[in-house]
């Protein structure tokens, strides 16, 4: 049964996921083969172990193949490619400029006058006093006092 693509994209596989050591194998395989017993028994064993040696590499190599079909946009051909890296290049250079952007304001008011030019920066608009009176008194006009006034000197 071979696997729709919808299936295929669940069974993605990462490059770094790519089971690809092949030379301890391959060393292996070397190394048994220079070996020349003299007696036939031991050749024979040793041709066995070869045999059982290349069995497990031709394994590993199509399992590898495998695992390559199913890497992402290994379907898109080369000029579809460098289209696919040229926008995601674009994506790049502009979210560079935007937090470079962002990074220049350095308080909130500066991003908003920088959002709002014709309001002068102030935050409180000049509509009311922060305090609730006349811009004079801060904590005494909370106490319900005005300006520094004590309830003894009224």
């Amino acid at each position: 049964m071979n696997p729709t693509k919808t299936e295929n994209q669940d069974n993605i596989a990462d490059v770094k996921d790519i089971d690809c050591e092949f030379l301890p194998l391959v060393y292996e395989i070397v190394k048994r083969v220079e070996k020349d017993p003299n007696d036939a028994s031991a050749k024979n064993k040793e041709s066995l172990e070869v045999a059982n040696k290349i069995q497990e590499l031709n394994k590993k190599l199509e399992k590898a193949k495998e695992q390559v079909r199913t890497l992402r946009g290994i379907d898109l051909n080369p000029e579809e490619q460098k289209q696919q890296l040229a926008a995601l290049k674009n994506q790049l250079a502009l979210k560079k400029e935007l937090i470079q952007k962002y990074k220049g304001f350095a308080t909130v008011s500066n991003f908003l006058e920088a959002q709002n030019p014709g309001a002068g920066g102030n935050l409180n608009s000049g509509s009311t006093p922060i305090n609730g009176g006349t811009g004079t008194g801060g904590i005494s006009a909370l106490n319900g006092t005005s300006g520094g006034q004590s309830e003894s000197d009224i």
